[in-house]
């Protein structure tokens, strides 16, 4: 069924992660996690374009209920399917030990960014179409009222979001420029997502 709407190779789910240590580069399996679900390979790139999410979107309608799937990628930076045994949007966090920092350096964990994002959700309607250890994809179903004060919170807990929207402005060094530049990249950010409704949070 699942390969014949993405006409890929499918394969048991498995996280990796690659040992560090003196940059050596050796991959291991998570055993934890493997198991849980299916990963399709679909691309070669893991930037999330209106194709991804068409193919996202495909596999979503025909699964069963208490199943789950999500744009991730491999241990190669390429674009696949996960599919888990889940009915829980937030499991893929959970599954991909996805964790950021916030603008003060304090250091969120999966849990942690669950809590914030189930926050977020009070204020616009978010659909999570994929996660990694250092990012969050989502979809904007409806906007906040206040989009800029949104835009703000965002800031403030992703602070690679300049690199990623290219929306740096750090002002004149004083405080008061530091905050007036973190209002700028707030409105641009809020423009953004009136625009695209599309939301990326990266960490690096």
């Amino acid at each position: 069924m699942v390969k014949s709407i993405v006409g890929r190779d499918i394969e048991p789910y498995a996280k990796y992660t690659v040992d560090i240590d003196g940059w050596d580069g050796i991959v291991t399996a998570d055993e934890e996690t493997n198991g849980r679900g299916l990963t399709v390979k679909i691309d070669e790139n893991y930037a999330v374009t209106d194709w991804h999410l068409g193919e996202l979107h495909s596999l979503r309608e025909i699964l069963p209920a208490g199943y789950s799937a999500f744009l991730t990628e491999d241990d190669c930076y390429r674009s696949d399917l996960t599919i888990l045994k889940t009915s829980d949007p937030y499991d893929i966090l959970r599954v991909r030990d996805t964790y950021g920092w916030d603008v003060q350096h304090r250091l969120y964990n999966s849990e942690d960014l669950t809590g914030v994002l189930t926050e977020w959700q009070k204020e616009c309607c978010l659909n999570i179409v994929g996660a990694d250890y250092h990012n969050v994809k989502l979809i904007m179903g409806t906007l906040p009222n206040d989009l800029v004060a949104f835009a703000e919170k965002v800031n403030f807990l992703c602070c690679e979001l300049d690199q990623i929207y290219d929306f740096i402005d750090y002002g004149d060094g004083t405080n008061e420029g530091r905050q007036a530049g973190a209002r700028a990249v707030a409105e641009k950010l809020a423009a953004h997502l009136r625009e695209t409704r599309r939301l990326y949070l990266w960490w690096d």
